[in-house]
């Protein structure tokens, strides 16, 4: 799934975005008909960042209550029932339905102290105020580490431009000073034989014109690494506990179920997590790559980003895997009992795992301390989606006002998701991870294909690509034309054609979703795509001309994603001056 659907995907979000520098929304106005899919996954990002913090706000709640020595959930205290016991199901009784009934310390600490879990979507409960407040400590520090995330830290300023034409016509051109935001040196935007770009010397400048940005990334640099350190620690030390073997078989070895390959969920799932880890197909990827120079070694940064997130996947398995071995051997259970999926296993099987240990409160602060970086990591990618678009948007009135953004941004997703901190509130999580991450993320990155490569066309784009990263071979761009043209939209065509055919309606354990629930899971990815063909629509009607003529005209590039005027419109793939033309697509 990496190879040909996260890579390719990750490539090429990266390089339109730098090429263009703008965010996933602004991006395509080089394609404007297809600029709804730039708004579906900005809508993505805000479902994702609302449900997305809660988690966040779980792994703070567990820090917190790793500050005591036993762990709570290692034993069945005062806040357990009768159903509470330390003894395995397996070998309490030979009674199945009483066995069925017990549970162990970290489910219920799970269940009534964490969560005050009620029996259902219908039954909503009052907040949990201890959740609330750790969702608004997990904004709060979202917040002051962006609060000065974008710094200006160059100016250039042109305000003539002389060109060279194939046709030996030299032809001096007056501009107004443009903002153009696209390229931090302008000097190298262009390299093509049919003309030169000559600027005028910054002195001569009259008023500021462009503004390059950086991303100020010293908290990303600790929460980038710091998960490392932990999960080397944890690696050695699950390494060495009794039964670790069996755990890393059960994850890499003889012991693996291979049949579940044949279901299409996990193939979904598999989709999502790698468009998750990556940030592909709901705008991140896009909105941070935009910040990049020029001539930054795209290529290079996908491959390594992409096949290093790969071996933190790998790794971070063995970590977890071996521990859970070990949990498997004290309890004599098979691995596959012990190991739980989604957030039983964050918060119910590692935990209970790390009770176990010698230590524990230690491993388990630290275990739940990377999981907090992990998250805030993830946010700030999700919130710079969102402030990226609202700049490009109106970067008037919002140019020098980027921390009012992020804090606003951070306030309004806090209370939007306080619904999810009620006592329903993981049935509102569950269901939100289900609709909004799996089904829209497939039908954006597959119509983010089309768009690129069928209407904007694709030896274009790599010359593009070519712009910034200088001309490669035939056979180099051999693998990615075969992946962007044809297998990366085959293999999501069939993932979401088949999730769809075995769809099966969300649960959360053994607890079935309403009808209503699952209409309103419907009813969200309908609002993040209804946008696609309501903009598309849009911008044909706004369009002059016929009908038929404005669509051209709106899913032809436009020239005004290069930040230059009007008068100078893409023709050939390549710039033409074209002065005063009522319809300079004609050419």
């Amino acid at each position: 799934m990496l190879a040909v659907a996260g890579i390719p995907l990750f490539f090429l979000e990266s390089s339109f975005g730098q090429f263009c520098s703008q965010g996933p929304v602004n991006v395509w106005r080089a394609l404007p008909i297809f600029q709804g899919v730039g708004v579906a996954m900005v809508l993505v990002s805000t479902l994702v960042g609302i449900y997305y913090n809660v988690i966040i706000a779980y792994s703070l709640y567990y820090m917190f209550a790793s500050f005591q020595s036993p762990l709570p959930w290692s034993d069945c205290f005062y806040w357990s029932n009768s159903n509470c016991s330390l003894t395995p199901r397996g070998t309490l009784c030979n009674n199945t339905l009483a066995a069925n009934w017990i549970q162990s310390p970290s489910e219920q600490y799970w269940d009534l102290v964490a969560l005050q879990r009620s029996s259902g979507l219908d039954e909503t409960g009052p907040v949990v105020w201890h959740l609330a407040l750790c969702l608004l400590l997990g904004w709060l520090l979202i917040a002051a580490a962006l609060y000065k995330g974008i710094k200006s830290s160059g100016k250039v300023c042109m305000t003539h431009f002389l060109f060279v034409c194939d046709s030996d016509v030299r032809l001096s051109i007056s501009l107004q000073p443009v903002k153009l935001k696209l390229f931090g040196n302008f000097t190298h935007l262009l390299s093509f034989s049919y003309f030169i770009f000559l600027p005028v010397p910054k002195h001569l400048c009259s008023m500021e014109v462009s503004e390059m940005t950086e991303k100020c990334i010293d908290v990303v640099y600790f929460t980038a690494t710091f998960p490392y350190v932990v999960l080397l620690i944890l690696l050695i030390r699950g390494v060495t506990l009794e039964g670790a073997r069996d755990g890393i078989e059960f994850y890499i070895g003889s012991q693996s179920n291979l049949t579940k390959l044949g279901e299409a969920e996990v193939w979904r799932d598999a989709a999502t997590q790698i468009f998750y880890s990556l940030s592909v197909a709901w705008g991140g990827v896009t909105a941070l790559s935009s910040y990049n120079k020029f001539h930054n070694n795209v290529f290079k940064d996908a491959l390594t980003v992409c096949l290093t997130n790969c071996g933190t996947s790998v790794f971070a398995g063995f970590a977890i895997f071996s521990i859970l071995g070990h949990m498997a051997h004290v309890y004599g259970k098979p691995v596959s009992e012990v190991a739980q999926a989604g957030f039983g296993l964050a918060f119910i099987g590692y935990p209970d795992a790390l009770s176990k240990l010698p230590i524990s409160p230690l491993w388990s602060i630290l275990f739940f301390f990377m999981l907090l970086t992990l998250g805030l990591d993830s946010q700030f990618a999700g919130i710079e989606v969102i402030s990226t678009c609202l700049q490009d948007a109106f970067p008037e009135r919002f140019k020098s006002k980027r921390s009012i953004i992020s804090v606003g941004t951070c306030a309004i997703l806090f209370l939007l998701g306080l619904p999810c901190v009620t006592q329903a509130g993981i049935y509102w999580v569950t269901l939100m991870d289900q609709f909004c991450a799996g089904f829209v993320l497939l039908i954006a990155a597959l119509l983010e294909l089309v768009g690129v490569f069928y209407f904007y066309g694709g030896n274009r784009f790599i010359k593009d690509i070519e712009m910034m990263i200088g001309t490669r071979s035939s056979l180099f761009w051999l693998w990615w034309r075969a992946c962007w043209f044809f297998i990366t939209p085959a293999v999501i065509t069939v993932i979401l054609v088949w999730s769809l055919l075995t769809f099966r309606p969300p649960s959360y354990g053994t607890v079935q979703y309403p009808a209503w629930g699952v209409a309103l899971g419907w009813c969200m990815i309908a609002f993040c795509l209804i946008w696609i063909p309501l903009v598309a629509i849009w911008k044909i009607l706004c369009a002059q001309g016929n009908p038929w003529q404005g669509s051209r005209v709106k899913v032809s590039p436009h020239c005004s994603r290069y930040g230059f005027p009007d008068q100078l419109v893409l023709g050939r793939g390549l710039f033409s001056p074209v002065l005063n033309s009522q319809d300079p697509w004609k050419s």
